[in-house]
């Protein structure tokens, strides 16, 4: 079943490498007149077209990142009607890619993705990391007036109940450490509220300001690791493009929100609000 995957995959990736390549020679030919700022990796934005292109197309690990970190490239591309027909074009071969590596998975009823990757390595593409093969190229189709990129501080929390936490706790496995935590868990105030919560690394958030209409000015936030692509205007000034500083960061937490700095249950990653740890 898997041989039968194989070739799919090499077609549909070699499919999307062209596409690809269609899109960055327009970039670096059709575009070539209109603006772009890219992060130069020292906090400032500079114009420089070929890093817009290695971001694009960059598939494999980079030096500096752990083999779980993806490559983030913030920066902004000033585009034309074409550039967003081509951007939806390579989009839609990134999903059909993405389904099938799903179908896969599906067939063989295993979640892995090496069979995927080691088809690839074989094809002549090797060290290739799937979750930036998957990820869009975002755009927005009007001009704008601010394009501001921050770092974004975010977790994920569930509140649980008693029950839900044992029942997590019997799935983490068996031994001692974890009877020590049903014993604690069963020793808890009925009306004691459990928080599953998990800290994740911070990301990058594009706020974005247009132009005002009727006296009006609208804002966005989009959640990307790519450089934006945006409508170009040539009636219109250039966007201020820039780094948000305090949007996002520090952001402070309500009292009441506050949870303890280490686990109650450290095997299911499950807290207490501290306003209520009293036991």
């Amino acid at each position: 079943m898997l041989i039968d995957f194989a070739p799919k995959f090499i077609s549909c990736f070699t499919s999307l490498l062209q596409t690809l390549d269609a899109c960055n020679l327009h970039i670096q030919k059709e575009l070539s007149e209109l603006p772009l700022w890219v992060d130069n990796g020292a906090g400032e934005f500079i114009k420089n077209r070929n890093k817009v292109i290695f971001a694009l197309g960059n598939f494999g690990p980079t030096p500096g990142l752990s083999p779980q970190e993806t490559f983030k490239c913030p920066g902004v591309v000033a585009a034309t009607p074409d550039t967003l027909v081509l951007i939806d074009k390579l989009n839609q071969v990134k999903s059909t890619f993405k389904e099938l590596v799903h179908a896969c998975q599906q067939s063989t009823q295993h979640d892995s993705t090496k069979f995927v990757r080691d088809t690839l390595a074989r094809a002549g593409y090797p060290g290739i990391k799937l979750k930036q093969v998957f990820r869009h190229i975002v755009y927005i189709n009007y001009h704008p007036r601010r394009i501001a990129w921050a770092k974004g501080k975010h977790t994920t929390s569930k509140q649980l109940s008693k029950q839900a936490s044992e029942k997590l706790l019997d799935k983490a496995g068996q031994g001692l450490h974890i009877e020590i935590q049903k014993l604690k868990l069963n020793g808890l105030h009925y009306q004691t509220k459990l928080i599953k919560h998990r800290a994740i690394k911070p990301g990058w958030v594009v706020n974005i300001g247009a132009f005002k209409e009727n006296n009006c000015s609208a804002y966005e936030d989009i959640r990307t690791a790519l450089p934006l692509f945006y409508l170009h205007d040539q009636q219109l000034p250039n966007p201020i493009v820039c780094f948000s500083k305090h949007r996002l960061q520090n952001r402070k937490i309500r009292i009441d929100k506050q949870i303890e700095s280490v686990a109650f249950l450290p095997s299911i990653s499950v807290y207490r609000y501290k306003k209520e740890n009293v036991n």
